[in-house]
Parts: C-alpha cells; structure tokens; sequence
C-alpha cells in the first residue's frame, strides 16, 4: 500500500515537473539565468525520479548491478537550486559558484559507470559495485549538505542580496523550501545511515520518503 502511495506520488511528481518545464519554457522570461538555473533544478529532479520509478516499480527489469549504477542526477540538484538562487538575487558577482566543481562531479561518477560497464569484477562484483555506490552517495551527501547550508547562509545573513528582489515577502517562497529541503536532507541521512552495514541488501523502503 506504501509503495503504491509513493509510487503514484513520484509519477504525479515526474508529470509535474514536464508541466512546469514546459510552461516556464513558453514564458517571457525564460532565456533569463535564474529562469535557466529554476528548470535545470526541475529537470535534475524529474530526471532522478524518473529513472527510481522506472528502476523500482519493475516498468524495467534491472539487475542489481545495474540499479547500483543509475546516473546520478540527484547530486546536480541542489547545485541548480543554489545557483538558481545566486542569479534570482543578481548576486553572481558576490558568490561563488559551484557549477564547475558540480558539472565534474557528475561527470567523474559518470565516468566511474562506464569504467564498471567496461571491466569485469568477478564474482564479488555485486558487493564492489554496491560499496562504491554506499561511499558516493555519501560523498554526494555530503556535497548537498554544504551547498544546502551555503544557501541557508544567503538567506539568513546576506538580508543587502534582497535590495535586488521586489520585497522580502518574496522571498518566503524560499524559507519554506528551506524547511522542506531540511527535512529531506535529515530522512535522507537517516536512510545511508540505517543500511551503513547493508551493502548488499539495503532497506530501500526507508528511502521512499
């Protein structure tokens, strides 16, 4: 019944997501780089979602090894957020970017599949595969949390970014994201740390919300 829940909540998600690129795609502003920033966000999350609903609920038959090697997306999330975030406040000349360091992130872990599509690891592949795929996303993790926090940062303590927005009763929309995101961060830790010791065979229930 759970799994039935979450699954027809990830495909709404995933419809969700193809509307709003579409509909801000049609829009005045979309050759704006905040614009750009929101829908690569969208995109990076519709992406990653699509591939766990395909992966999960059996649309395709994946081995093991393959679904330890699913592409990526979600460590491209929260940097198109925070870079999103950057140019809605026109403070790209005051903050650091992390699209470099984001882009060459995906594309070494990219990288590492191929290289394990390419080799043959014997019979303990399945457990070689599932640690790497255990130590990334605790890379990734990590990763999110500081960008996360850099992002929590701008809004708490750099209010003089805000003379560029219209008010800041604009930016509410971004607290409550914040909150949101705070709370997926916590459930996320808990699931990586919940199967720490379960390579092979982890809970992925736990991960549903």
């Amino acid at each position: 019944m759970i799994q039935q829940l979450f699954k027809f909540l990830m495909i709404c998600g995933i419809m969700l997501g193809l509307i709003f690129m579409v509909y801000t795609n049609l829009s005045k502003q979309r050759k704006d780089k905040s614009i750009i920033y929101l829908n690569l966000f969208v995109l990076f999350f519709t992406l990653n979602n699509l591939q766990i609903t395909i992966a999960d609920y059996d649309f395709v038959v994946l081995t093991f090894y393959e679904r330890k090697l699913l592409l990526p997306f979600y460590v491209l999330i929260i940097p198109a957020f925070y870079t999103f975030v950057v140019h809605y406040l026109k403070a790209e000349q005051k903050i650091k970017s992390f699209v470099s360091i984001s882009v060459v992130l995906f594309l070494s872990e990219f990288a590492v599949r191929v290289a394990f599509f390419s080799i043959d690891l014997g019979k303990n592949a399945n457990y070689i595969v599932a640690k790497y795929a255990q130590i990334e996303e605790i890379v990734n993790l990590c990763y999110t949390i500081f960008l996360f926090l850099k992002v929590v940062y701008i809004f708490l303590n750099q209010s003089k970014l805000y003379e560029n927005v219209a008010s800041y009763d604009n930016m509410k929309w971004l607290k409550k994201f914040l909150i949101y995101g705070f709370l997926i961060i916590v459930l996320w830790v808990f699931a990586i740390s919940f199967n720490l010791q379960q390579v092979i065979s982890p809970n992925i229930p736990v991960y549903y919300p």
